[in-house]
């Protein structure tokens, strides 16, 4: 919901807050440790951030950005971080446990409240729909998806290639998941997180 309304440096480093995030729910709720080298490193990233961060609320006394998108866009990894953290705590109750097990129930966790969710976040921001209405919005992104041209009063698109795209978008994600599990499983949630 942030992201068309910052410029591309505040995409690509606020994010880099789940770090941040991530080592400090291992060090209040799983007890982590940290070196002063660890810590040392989490302080240059806050630091970078900020000074990435700090311009843009000094351009001749106002807001060149609005602060509810960048503070919206910096606490956004921290349900991926907390995420992280309970996965590292299963896995250390329970070894022996199977990635897909853990990874099947955050997938169900996703597949009910995405679509609670999802109409949420075109109301709050409208220039996601182009204005149309989030019924017909959703019947042409289907239509789109299935293979057939779609044609709106705002533009026509160009749907031939799909679903192929988004398949092989679902595959890699897949493979990308189980892998990121098996480091899981096999490190901490901080190094987790910088994989």
């Amino acid at each position: 919901m942030a992201i068309p309304h910052l410029p591309g440096p505040f995409v690509q480093i606020l994010p880099e807050t789940g770090l941040i995030f991530s080592a400090t729910v291992g060090w209040l709720f799983l007890k982590s440790r940290y070196s002063f080298w660890q810590v040392w490193s989490i302080f240059i990233l806050v630091c970078g951030i900020i000074i990435v961060v700090l311009p843009s609320f000094t351009i001749h006394g106002n807001f060149q950005i609005n602060p509810l998108y960048i503070i919206l866009m910096a606490i956004s990894p921290a349900p991926q971080a907390i995420s992280f953290a309970v996965k590292e705590h299963v896995f250390s109750i329970n070894r022996d446990l199977d990635v897909f097990v853990l990874q099947s129930f955050g997938s169900i966790f996703q597949l009910i409240w995405t679509p609670i969710f999802s109409p949420l976040s075109f109301v709050i921001d409208m220039t996601i729909t182009q204005g149309m209405p989030f019924r017909s919005y959703l019947m042409n992104a289907l239509v789109c998806f299935g293979g057939h041209a779609v044609s709106n009063n705002m533009s026509d698109m160009n749907c031939s290639y799909n679903p192929f795209p988004y398949m092989v978008y679902i595959v890699f994600n897949i493979c990308f998941n189980i892998g990121f599990i098996l480091v899981l499983r096999k490190a901490s949630a901080v190094l987790s997180y910088m994989v």
